[in-house]
């Protein structure tokens, strides 16, 4: 033991057992090899081919005024609240900030 590890607190020993990492990482790849290929088939598939994204569905949507008392202006069909009040907006030539949609049940 050298003077430098007998002045360390642990007594010279490093920390994982008193193991050098090489030594480690040989007693972590000593698993049988039914392991290793087990791991191996664990791993993703990265040779398939990527499944092009589906455009969302369309749904019918309500669009009223906002006012005290609302009042229908029309049906639109898109795929989200937002995008069916610019529809609406563009097709009944109403203000956008003017229009609540609401999804037809």
């Amino acid at each position: 033991m050298t003077a430098a590890n007998a002045a360390r607190s642990d007594g010279g020993r490093r920390q994982g057992g008193g193991y050098t990492f090489s030594v480690l990482l040989w007693r972590r790849c000593r698993r049988p090899v039914s392991a290793r290929l087990k791991v191996l088939t664990l791993a993703a598939d990265t040779a398939a081919m990527a499944k092009k994204p589906e455009p969302p569905k369309l749904v019918t949507w309500d669009v009223y005024r906002a006012a005290h008392k609302p009042k229908i202006v029309g049906s639109v069909q898109a795929a989200d609240a937002d995008e069916a009040v610019q529809k609406a907006a563009q097709e009944f030539k109403v203000h956008a900030w003017r229009l609540i949609a609401v999804q037809r049940s």
